[in-house]
């Protein structure tokens, strides 16, 4: 019987009890982080079947601190297939995307950062 009630007492005191955040926080955290970039339209992800955004040098930092990942290169989730055409120049606003906003890839080719792209319009 002792063994039981220590054990008990290990699970109810040895386990971290991690507190679910306020849906408020979770929104704020995610989208917290947006820029707008003049990009060009790169040929796409043959892995995921998304479309790539080609960053400047200049943006290289600022997109590497949106995403977390060194790079200029992004895959860009959901851009319309209007803009599906590689070599023109587009102006984003993107952020880093949720998890629930992620795109399985079967990971055959180079991998990218993805960015969640708000707006899209072309440079006049």
């Amino acid at each position: 019987m002792k063994k039981y009630f220590i054990f008990i007492l290990f699970l109810a005191f040895g386990c971290v009890w991690d507190q679910p955040a306020d849906q408020e926080e979770v929104m704020a955290g995610s989208e917290g982080k947006t820029g707008i970039f003049s990009v060009t339209l790169g040929t796409g992800s043959v892995d995921c079947g998304l479309p790539t955004l080609l960053f400047t040098a200049e943006d290289s930092v600022r997109i590497a601190n949106l995403t977390g990942e060194g790079g200029r290169t992004c895959m860009a989730y959901p851009l319309e297939p209007e803009f599906n055409q590689p070599g023109r120049i587009v102006i984003v606003t993107v952020r880093h995307p949720r998890e629930d906003e992620t795109v399985v890839c079967t990971a055959m080719g180079p991998i990218y950062p993805m960015v969640f792209v708000i707006q899209a319009e072309w440079v006049k």
